[in-house]
């Protein structure tokens, strides 16, 4: 049996462009051709017959003009060609080549797009005429004769005083329109802007005073003639009370007139009277206590408490009020001091007279020295004073009585005296009379008795 495997003639070298991977055997010689690289292409322009491996070099034909100095190049042809399918190669002949233009040049080639209404000049039919209405700025052809149209313009608005129908065409602020308004400079209401006058009739001007306070107000005036006269205004009842000789114009102002006696205090004062009249007030009134069991008992009051407060209701009202009638010793420093006393004390009347511990020397002489008699080495040592202490032989001065009258409204007030004295001391202490005290004023009463002024004297 014959094991050889049959051969596979082929190319065997696997580098070789003609390579049989399935070959066993190179076969016959020449199996593998001679390799040659180049363009298998055979309608490039560098087609190689002897190439039997592509190489990718081939160079395509591009036809087209190829003179760079010609009108139609094209940068990419490498195949001269001048037919239309290739685009033409010109000689290069500036002109304008628009066959509308009226400058049209058959010969020329190239137009510059960027200048090409300064090459290309076109014919436009119109109106030249600046004047006319249908007037065409490029115009440049065509008889004006018969073109243009020349139409009248002015106001053709109906409404406009103005309005002229012939007019083809409105100018602009040609119309005039009417204003309504008083036409006539001498009115008040006077508008120069009118042209026609309004339905309304003009208001005509009233010169004159306007100011209502003016003594020569005119009440029709509707222009201010800077002419007012301001008169003096006031009472002009010549029987009023406050009548004005120099007022000019009567403000209303005036008071009836009422005589009588216009001073409180009066028993003929009438409260409605402004005038006083010759002798109304003959009567004056005495204020005072009128209770003869008071301390402050005045006998010749005609008038109480209560008909001072209605008289004279702004001034003090604690000044004739009645004051209880009580005895005692009115001296603060006494031993036996009674702060309700109103009237002092004596060893003959009512009350009791004040006591002081001190010692007296001499001894007392006289009902009205009777002392109490303490010894002791404190007390007054000042000889004049009431409670003189000659056995004292510490001084305590400030706790000397010097008895007197200490009641500063009584016409006997002494600033010295600090203690109130007994009433059969022999010291005078009247109580106070109030009332008016000045002879001149007119209501000031002979025999009233009066020693502090009460404030209502009336003096004209």
């Amino acid at each position: 049996t014959n094991n050889t495997i049959p051969c596979r003639p082929g190319c065997t070298d696997s580098l070789h462009p003609d390579f049989d991977p399935g070959a066993t055997c190179t076969g016959v010689a020449g199996a593998c051709t001679t390799y040659q690289g180049g363009c298998t292409f055979s309608g490039a322009l560098n087609y190689d017959s002897a190439a039997n491996n592509e190489t990718g070099t081939c160079i395509i034909p591009i036809p087209g003009c190829t003179d760079s100095t010609k009108l139609g190049y094209s940068p990419t042809a490498n195949v001269p060609r001048n037919a239309p399918e290739f685009g033409f190669c010109y000689d290069r002949i500036p002109g304008c080549t628009h066959a509308a233009a009226v400058n049209y040049d058959s010969s020329a080639t190239q137009t510059d797009l960027a200048n090409f209404s300064s090459i290309c000049a076109y014919q436009y039919v119109g109106c030249s005429d600046p004047a006319a209405y249908n007037y065409w700025s490029i115009a440049n052809a065509g008889s004006n004769a018969e073109l243009c149209v020349y139409w009248t313009t002015g106001c053709n608005a109906p409404s406009a005083t103005n309005f002229d129908s012939a007019v083809d065409a409105y100018a602009p602020g040609s119309c005039e329109f009417a204003i309504e308004g008083c036409v006539d400079p001498t009115a008040l209401d006077f508008y120069a802007g009118a042209t026609v006058q309004a339905t309304a009739p003009c208001v005509a001007s009233v010169v004159g005073c306007m100011d209502p306070n003016s003594a020569d107000f005119d009440s029709a005036a509707n222009v201010d003639a800077g002419t007012c006269s301001y008169a003096k205004t006031g009472c002009t009842d010549s029987l009023a009370l406050n009548y004005d000789p120099l007022a000019q114009v009567g403000d209303g102002s005036c008071i009836a007139l009422v005589e009588g006696c216009v001073i409180p205090g009066f028993d003929e004062y009438a409260p409605d009277a402004n005038k006083l009249a010759d002798g109304a007030c003959a009567t004056a009134k005495v204020y005072g206590c009128r209770d003869s069991a008071a301390a402050n008992y005045n006998a010749a009051a005609t008038a109480d408490q209560a008909e001072w407060a209605e008289d004279h209701p702004t001034l003090r009202q604690d000044l004739f009020a009645c004051v209880p009638a009580v005895y005692g010793c009115m001296a603060s420093q006494a031993v036996n001091f009674n702060p309700s006393a109103t009237l002092p004390g004596s060893m003959t009347g009512p009350g009791e007279p004040c006591t002081f511990f001190y010692e007296a020397d001499p001894p007392a002489s006289s009902a009205s020295d009777e002392i109490d008699h303490v010894r002791g080495g404190v007390g007054c040592t000042d000889a004049a004073a009431a409670n003189f202490d000659s056995q004292a032989t510490v001084a305590t001065n400030d706790q000397c009585v010097y008895a007197g009258c200490n009641v500063p409204a009584s016409p006997d007030f002494d600033a010295s005296a600090n203690a109130r004295a007994d009433a059969d001391s022999g010291i005078a202490c009247a109580p106070p009379v109030h009332g008016c005290t000045d002879a001149a004023a007119l209501n000031y009463v002979v025999g009233a008795g009066a020693n502090a002024d009460s404030g209502h004297c009336a003096v004209l």
